[in-house]
């Protein structure tokens, strides 16, 4: 398990060679998967950028390397370099649409 949904933020995690599924749950309860995510894709994006808890439950499905950005190296980055701060935000924000059924 890589985070779980509600859980305070801490990391941005690269996949660069491990599968990971993505689930959320709605005011129902119940959990759907949302994405599965593999190499040289990454999950947890949104609740650094957005200061949030994590929107989704991220679980490794198929281990392997997996890297962990903390939210200070997160946060340089994103402060130093606009366009990774619109990529994003526009990632995250789709992520959360597609999640509540609306993408």
């Amino acid at each position: 398990m890589l985070a779980r949904q509600g859980e305070a933020r801490r990391d941005l995690f690269i996949i660069i060679d491990a599968a990971v599924e993505a689930t959320f749950a709605g005011e129902d309860g119940v959990e759907r998967q949302i994405g599965v995510y593999g190499a040289g894709e990454h999950v947890g994006e949104y609740a650094l950028f957005a200061d949030t808890p994590y929107f989704a439950t991220y679980r490794v499905t198929r281990p392997g390397v997996i890297l962990a950005l903390d939210e200070p190296t997160f946060d340089r980055l994103v402060a130093d370099h606009a366009r990774m701060a619109r990529y994003v935000q526009q990632v995250g924000s789709a992520r959360r649409l597609m999640a509540r059924g609306r993408g």
